[in-house]
């Protein structure tokens, strides 16, 4: 499986030259989860939080409710809970805002799944 991950970094990368407004977010994004599985913490987090920045900043709010939902997961897994709550906080936020309201049963289930956890 890490040598798919590794393929499609590479094919993102190539896309991102291409277009960096549409493709920042998503390559960032991808290295994010590509250094969680990896267990590299520190790198996987500086990914999320680029992916987050750069979906704002190109004001693509269902990307940032993608990034923000999956920065809380991985910070869930790594134990630090109340920052997990923040990014699914954010993430049900934009998700509201993108209209994609089937989606907030999902955060509040996995909110409700770390209530207690730390």
């Amino acid at each position: 499986w890490m040598s798919i991950g590794e393929e499609a970094v590479a094919r993102f990368r190539f896309y991102e030259k291409c277009s960096t407004w549409n493709w920042e977010n998503n390559l960032f994004l991808l290295e994010a989860e590509y250094h969680h599985c990896k267990q590299e913490e520190d790198k996987a987090a500086a990914k999320y939080k680029a992916s987050i920045e750069s979906a704002q900043e190109h004001r693509f709010v269902h990307e940032e409710a993608l990034a923000s939902e999956f920065y809380g997961d991985f910070l869930r897994v790594i134990r630090r809970v109340d920052e997990s709550k923040e990014k699914y906080a954010n993430a049900r936020v934009c998700y509201e805002k993108w209209g994609a309201y089937a989606i907030i049963p999902r955060l509040e289930e996995k909110i409700g799944q770390i209530q207690g956890t730390k």
